[in-house]
């Protein structure tokens, strides 16, 4: 069953409301997802919760939060709308996982996968694990957003709707540089407007399949990672990681201190030795 007008019409609701357009993307590919599973129109709410338990353990406890809110957002309105009777999102549990820590995609891939893949990927690569940006981020880049001559790109309605400046290298500037080419304004990255996947979604998925292709199976956000335990490890200040990173709480910065656990094997090592030499 095609369930595309229905979604659409559920989205628009959304933008009347106000939805930030991030939100709306993420909401629709959940509901998208559940609708190749199950039909929206009858699908009782055992049939939800067991559709919500399915990656259980899989996927960070945001992405769990965020789909069940999906989920709500879509039945509500439906029932609302006098689309379908009852809402089988009524009651729908909170389902919390640990979150674990952040687990960096290895240097040697990413360097090999920047290096075989397509110039366009290559860029997208860069701009996580060189810049630290989320998918949305990339896919909502544009140009009159990055300044080359200093060295700064503005994310600009990124996670909770905030803004911030991030400070881009020498090797992230030239990539950009050929990206743009002679173009002055508009989108850094093209989609098809008539596709049914969110931009942030198509990232995500064109940066995966780069590293799946070379044997690497190396997820978008795990070059987000790479960025923060390298730029953590080399600057020594979470503060800036925090800022660059866009995370409004320092707890979530905090998680990449256990990158420092092998500094702190070496520094005990150099005490040992100078204990021995007194």
């Amino acid at each position: 069953m095609d369930y595309s007008r229905t979604i659409s019409r559920w989205t628009d609701s959304l933008v009347e409301r106000g939805y930030r357009q991030s939100t709306i993307e993420g909401y629709s590919s959940s509901i998208i997802a559940l609708a190749k599973q199950s039909d929206l129109k009858s699908i009782t709410a055992p049939e939800l919760r067991d559709w919500m338990m399915k990656d259980f353990g899989r996927v960070s406890a945001g992405a769990n939060a965020a789909r069940r809110k999906a989920a709500v957002s879509f039945f509500v309105w439906a029932r609302g709308a006098r689309w379908r009777s009852g809402d089988p999102s009524e009651g729908l549990p909170l389902i919390k996982t640990r979150r674990g820590l952040p687990r960096p995609a290895p240097s040697s891939a990413i360097r090999d996968v920047m290096a075989a893949t397509n110039p366009t990927t290559a860029t997208m690569i860069a701009l996580a694990a060189l810049a630290g940006l989320r998918c949305m981020e990339i896919a909502h880049l544009r140009i009159d957003h990055i300044d080359i001559a200093t060295r700064r790109l503005w994310v600009v309605d990124g996670k909770g709707g905030k803004d911030r400046v991030v400070v881009i290298s020498e090797r992230l500037a030239t990539r950009l540089v050929d990206q743009i080419a002679d173009r002055n304004d508009g989108p850094l990255f093209y989609f098809c407007p008539t596709s049914l996947t969110p931009p942030r979604k198509l990232v995500s998925q064109r940066i995966a399949n780069a590293f799946r292709q070379h044997g690497q199976p190396v997820t978008a956000h795990q070059l987000r990672h790479w960025f923060a335990t390298e730029l953590l490890r080399s600057s020594r200040n979470i503060r800036i990681v925090q800022e660059l990173l866009g995370h409004a709480s320092l707890a979530t910065t905090q998680l990449y201190c256990h990158v420092m656990l092998d500094d702190a094997a070496v520094s005990l090592h150099d005490l040992d030795n100078q204990i021995e030499s007194m």
